[in-house]
């Protein structure tokens, strides 16, 4: 379980000239040996931010694609 700790909407164009438009999404979580709380970034597709409604301070649970991209954000509680 992680809580967004912030929501970062990112519209490019690669090197390869394709524009490329997503989230980044910042969470924190309980990490054992770890003083205070880990974090981590992540990249998250346009549709699957959207379809989540998540907001910054929500608790989530985030699933991944046999690709390793996240493919679900799931509000817990």
């Amino acid at each position: 379980m992680y809580e967004v700790i912030g929501i970062q909407h990112r519209k490019y164009t690669n090197k390869q000239g394709r524009d490329v438009e997503g989230y980044n999404l910042f969470v924190a979580y309980d990490e054992k040996d770890v003083s205070g709380r880990a974090c981590l970034r992540e990249w998250v597709a346009t549709d699957v931010m959207e379809d989540s409604g998540v907001s910054v301070g929500d608790m989530v649970d985030l699933n991944y694609n046999r690709y390793g991209r996240i493919c679900s954000i799931k509000p817990v509680g």
